[in-house]
Order: structure tokens, then C-alpha cells, then sequence
């Protein structure tokens, strides 16, 4: 008769890679629990959330600005912004934050969460996985923030699932395999749908999906399968005019090729500057699409398409660095797809084939499944530890810095002054002021290059074009985010603060406000 005590420790030695999924998604967690700043877009996407609501319609044309006449505008994520104002409005101006905050970090585990699932139903769970799940995780925490790419990341990841599902075989009688199609069919269609109206990354999408298209109609020479994939695929393109802009949608992305965008960080090729953080990220990215392609290349079933993904998002992410979370998403769902080759009882085979020349099937001993599951789980901890911030606790949901009481003090003393606004902070005003007053220029991008690229830089850095521009453009007050520790914003910070035309009027921790003195106003 077996012992069942000689049973027991392989038990507990299994029940230690339960603990992966939670000490991940933890570790998710505290990469993005991020308090808001005022720079964060989420309150300028709430804003126009709150304008549509209001409304009830989308806006056509730029909203809460004076620095540039309207212009016709597509807000290709307004079932975003509606949503972001929606999570404002049910937490209140107190909770609302930790609302928005915590349905970020909610979107940001849910890939996760997904792609854990598919490596789990294809290979078992192999010690180094959770390494390549810390790593995409590390790779895309720069991302975790309240914005519309969160939909997209969600999106992405659904889409790659049901294109893996597609071209899988199962063995169903025709009748349940067409049903099936059918409902598959159905469902890309409607993340297209939704995809369009809460990003424009939708794009991505897109791409992707007409080559995985592309790659299964040569890869099984013109199949049955394929080819109702294709005529999926020319649905989903269709069903991207079901918005409120219809065939006009397109034109949302033709600043991308303006002036303006090469001077947006998130916007620039991960080769210019700045790259103290980028180059460090970009060599995790490197690590882990290599990690995918080596799985794929490992797989003898491996499918084309899925070398696509891959090198379609390795070159989106060279073009832009915003791109940093997809890339990971879609180098972890390749390792996921092909993650048997990591499985740790094949890896110990092969070596011991070898190193001793052993083709017999030997497991790995108890004592080293023990040391490599609980130094996975110390490793994790460990990573957990050393993201999250050392005020961490107790939570915040808004930045220290916030601007609030620089907000209120415009707000109370002659709101409808006319205001010139740093870019940063721009977010934050929108959401307060909601158009009284306008701002100067904002964070969402939707007026003339020349509006940033000429008239706001020349007024940030002081210069003479500058300088006469402040008096040109009649402004009347000037508010700037903490400067002391921002060079871009020191050089007009001096200008007014050595100006005997202008004086301060609020100056705090948040912020700083000048004032236009009232006899030179009149002079204007």
C-alpha cells in the first residue's frame, strides 16, 4: 500500500504555482497605482467626456481653447472620454480619482490575467514563466496610466485571442465548427465596432489583422478557413465608419504627419532623445521579443502569422515609443502561444541529454522543483518590493502637486482673464475650468502646429518673438506648474519675475500665477 505521507510534499510543492498569477497581478498593481498629475490626459478625455454628456452630442470642432480659432476636430475616443467622465462623476470630486485610478490598474491586469490563462491551457506552468510575464509587465508599466490606450490594450489582447482561436483545429461535427465561425466572426466585428469608438488605435488592430489574413491564406494555401477570415477581415474594416464621424474618422490621424507630433515625447522614434529611462525599456522589449521568437521558432507548428505580430509591433514601436505596452502584449501572447519549449521538465531533458548522454524520461528531483518555485516566488516579492513607491501606502489617487489650489485661485480672482497655461498642466485646467476661462493650448493636440511649435515654445523661452507675443496675444495672466526643477519653464518664470509690469498673485507648492499689473493694461 502507498504512503501517503510520501505524497504529500510533491502536493505542496504543486500548490506553489497558484501563487505566480496573484504575486503578478499584484505586481501589476503597484506599477500602476500611479497618483494623477496634472499632466495626466485623463482629465482633458473626462472634460470633453463631461462637454458630450452635457451635450449630448460629440464635439466637431476643438473645445476650451483661445489660443487658436476652432477647427474641425474628430474625438475619435469619445466613448472614452465619455467612460472617464463617468468614472469622475460616480466617485464625486473626492472619490472620483480613486475611481479612475483604480479602474486603470483594473485594465491593466485584465491582459494579464488573459495571456496567463492561454499559457496555462497550453503548457504547464513552467518556473520560467512568470519571469517573462514580470519582464512584459516591467517592459509596459510606463504605460498604466488612465488614458484611452487602455481600451487598446484591452482590444489588442481580445483580438489576438480570437485570431488564435480561428486558426486552431478542432475536432467538431461541421454543423458546431460553422456555428462556431460564425460567433468568432461576430465577435471581431464587434471589437471593431467598439475598438473605433473608444481609440484610434484601431489602427493597430487593423493592421495586424489583415496580416495575419495575408499569412494564414498562404501558410494554408487558400483553406476554406482562411478565406472566411478575409471576408471577416473586409467587415471589420467596414464596420469601422459604425461612429458618429463616419468615413471622416480617417482624418483623426493626419496630425500624426504635422509639425507638431516630432516634438510630443511619446510620439518620437525610440532612437531620439530623451532616452536615459527609453534605453533601458527598449533593451526589455529586445529581451522579450527575442524570448517570443525563440519559443515560436521552437514550435513546429508554429503559424507565420504570429512572426507578423511581431515584427509589425517591433516596428511600430521603433516609429513611436508610446507603443511600449502593445509590443509587450504582443511578445507575450507569441511566448504564450508557443510556450511548451519553456516547459521546465523538456528543458531538464535536453540537458540532461547533453550534458550525460541520459535519453531515458528523468524527472527533476523534488529538492530543485522546491528551490526553483520558491525562488521564483521570492523573486517576484522581491520585484514588488522595488516598484512599488515607498509612500505607497496610505493610497493616494491624485499627485501632491496636483494644481487644485492654483486652479481655485484662478477660479475666484477674474476668471475669464486671459490666460496663458504651460502644457503640462493643461489637463488638470480643462477639467476645472471647462472653458472659463479658455486655455492657451492644451494636452489633446487638435489645433495648427503653429500654435505649439511657433507661438508656444517662443513664449516659454522668453525670446523676443516671445515676449511680444505676450503683449501681441494680450494676455493678461500667466500660470506655470512647480518650475524650480523645470529648465523649460524657467527662463519665462525669470522673465516675470524680473518684469516690473508683472507681479505674483498665487505662488505655492503646485504652481505659480502673474499677473499683468493693471496700468499696463491699459497702456495695451
Amino acid at each position: 500500500m502507498r504512503n501517503p505521507m510520501a505524497v504529500l510534499p510533491t502536493r505542496k510543492i504543486d500548490l506553489l504555482p497558484k501563487l505566480y498569477l496573484p504575486l503578478l497581478l499584484l505586481l501589476g498593481a503597484s506599477c500602476a497605482w500611479r497618483p494623477l498629475s496634472g499632466g495626466d490626459d485623463f482629465w482633458a478625455h473626462a472634460a470633453v467626456g463631461r462637454w458630450i454628456w452635457q451635450h449630448q452630442q460629440v464635439p466637431h470642432q476643438t473645445l476650451f481653447l483661445w489660443g487658436a480659432a476652432p477647427i474641425p476636430w474628430i474625438a475619435h475616443s469619445w466613448l472614452t472620454q465619455l467612460t472617464f467622465y463617468g468614472l469622475m462623476a460616480s466617485g464625486g470630486d473626492r472619490y472620483g480619482p480613486y475611481v479612475a485610478v483604480g479602474f486603470s490598474v483594473l485594465m491593466a491586469l485584465l491582459p494579464v490575467a488573459l495571456l496567463w490563462r492561454l499559457w496555462t491551457r497550453r503548457a504547464s506552468v513552467a518556473v520560467l514563466a512568470p519571469c517573462v510575464f514580470a519582464l512584459a509587465i516591467w517592459c509596459a508599466a510606463p504605460r498604466f496610466h488612465p488614458r484611452p490606450e487602455v481600451f487598446s490594450a484591452f482590444f489588442l489582447t481580445c483580438l489576438l485571442l480570437l485570431l488564435l482561436r480561428w486558426s486552431e483545429d478542432f475536432d467538431e461535427n461541421p454543423l458546431h465548427l460553422r456555428a462556431r465561425r460564425q460567433r468568432d466572426a461576430a465577435l471581431l466585428i464587434g471589437l471593431f465596432i467598439l475598438w473605433a469608438n473608444f481609440h484610434g488605435a484601431v489602427a493597430v488592430g487593423l493592421v495586424i489583422l489583415l496580416a495575419t489574413v495575408l499569412c494564414e491564406l498562404l501558410q494554408d494555401r487558400g483553406s476554406r478557413r482562411a478565406r472566411l477570415l478575409a471576408l471577416t477581415a473586409v467587415l471589420c474594416v467596414a464596420a469601422i465608419i459604425i461612429n458618429p464621424y463616419g468615413l471622416s474618422y480617417w482624418q483623426a490621424l493626419k496630425p500624426v504627419q504635422g509639425r507638431m507630433f516630432p516634438y510630443i515625447d511619446e510620439w518620437k522614434p525610440v532612437w531620439k532623445s530623451p532616452t536615459t529611462e527609453l534605453s533601458w525599456l527598449a533593451a526589455g522589449e529586445a529581451v522579450l521579443a527575442l524570448i517570443a521568437l525563440l519559443l515560436w521558432r521552437a514550435n513546429p507548428q508554429r503559424r507565420w502569422a504570429h512572426l507578423a505580430w511581431l515584427l509589425i509591433m517591433i516596428g511600430f514601436f521603433l516609429s513611436a515609443r508610446r507603443h511600449l505596452w502593445l509590443l509587450a502584449l504582443v511578445s507575450l501572447t507569441v511566448a504564450a502561444i508557443n510556450g511548451r519549449s519553456l516547459d521546465s521538465q523538456r528543458l531538464w531533458q535536453a540537458w540532461r541529454r547533453r550534458t550525460q548522454g541520459v535519453a531515458a524520461q528523468v524527472e527533476i528531483p523534488n529538492g530543485m522543483r522546491v528551490i526553483a518555485r520558491v525562488g521564483i516566488l521570492v523573486l517576484l516579492m522581491v520585484c514588488i518590493a522595488v516598484v512599488t513607491p515607498a509612500d505607497f501606502w496610505p493610497l493616494r489617487a491624485t499627485s501632491r502637486y496636483l494644481p487644485s489650489q492654483m486652479t481655485n485661485h484662478i477660479k475666484k480672482h477674474r476668471p475669464m482673464a486671459r490666460l496663458f497655461n504651460d502644457y503640462e498642466n493643461s489637463s488638470y485646467l480643462q477639467w476645472r475650468c471647462a472653458g472659463q476661462p479658455p486655455l492657451f493650448i492644451d494636452l489633446l493636440n487638435a489645433y495648427p502646429d503653429a500654435l505649439l511649435v511657433d507661438d508656444y515654445f517662443d513664449i516659454i523661452k522668453a525670446n523676443a518673438r516671445g515676449r511680444r507675443l505676450l503683449g501681441a496675444r494680450k494676455i493678461e495672466r500667466v500660470a506655470l506648474r512647480r518650475h524650480q526643477s523645470d529648465e523649460s519653464l524657467a527662463k519665462l518664470a525669470k522673465f516675470l519675475d524680473r518684469n516690473k509690469n508683472w507681479k505674483h498673485t498665487y505662488k505655492g507648492s503646485d504652481g505659480t500665477v502673474w499677473e499683468l499689473k493693471k496700468q499696463q493694461k491699459k497702456h495695451q
